[in-house]
């Protein structure tokens, strides 16, 4: 199955999930919101890059294989609490790394662009996928989903 989403759609789906009603948080349910909120605001970290990387693929041939050539600064200048690194690599695929607060300190979430040519206007879909995160589809409101490959 290959979901199409844009890191602004996977913030908006993470936030929807995480709006739990006035339920007391248990033990449980609070590391899964901690985790959730450390996944959302990576994802939030995401956008920019995206659209960095369209406008690289409207005026080039292809994607662009590092943050470098994307005029995008280094990896590790993207951290935060929950963002290592937020890496460019070949064919223009996206790999963020998570700290700790994530659940999974250096968990991967990848994400893979696709020119779609039959938009006319040059549109870059994105999927999304982690090997690091078993539950990556509820702490991102099924916009991400697990995969045995990275």
């Amino acid at each position: 199955m290959r979901i199409m989403i844009s890191a602004a759609g996977a913030l908006c789906a993470a936030a929807a999930a995480s709006s739990w009603a006035a339920e007391p948080i248990t033990a449980g349910a609070a590391d899964m919101q901690t985790q959730m909120n450390a996944v959302a605001e990576a994802l939030q970290s995401v956008g920019p890059v995206e659209q960095a990387i369209r406008s690289y693929r409207l005026s080039h041939d292809g994607f662009p294989a590092s943050n470098a050539e994307a005029g995008l600064v280094p990896p590790s200048l993207f951290a935060s609490n929950s963002v290592k690194t937020l890496a460019i690599g070949p064919d223009g695929i996206i790999d963020v790394t998570l700290t700790a607060a994530s659940g999974i300190d250096g968990g991967v979430v990848r994400f893979h662009p696709e020119f779609a040519p039959q938009s006319g206007g040059g549109d870059v879909h994105w999927t999304c996928a982690s090997a690091s995160y078993a539950n990556i589809g509820d702490l991102t409101g099924g916009t991400c989903e697990h995969t045995q490959l990275p």
